[in-house]
């Protein structure tokens, strides 16, 4: 796992891929500002990974 927040997770595969798959999405509409901020803080911690090539949403 790279990145765990309460909004979203990150995994990585040892092929280069990484999965952001969103959490707590009892609502429809999940992407208000606390959503956007935890992808966004997860995302800034998986760019350090040289070994990410590419990123999926689930």
């Amino acid at each position: 796992m790279i990145a765990d927040t309460n909004y979203c997770r990150i995994t990585h595969e040892d092929r280069g891929v990484a999965d952001l798959t969103f959490c707590n999405s009892e609502s429809l509409n999940i992407n208000g500002t606390p959503t956007i901020a935890g992808v966004t803080a997860a995302i800034s911690e998986m760019s350090g990974n040289d070994s990410v090539r590419a990123l999926v949403q689930a």
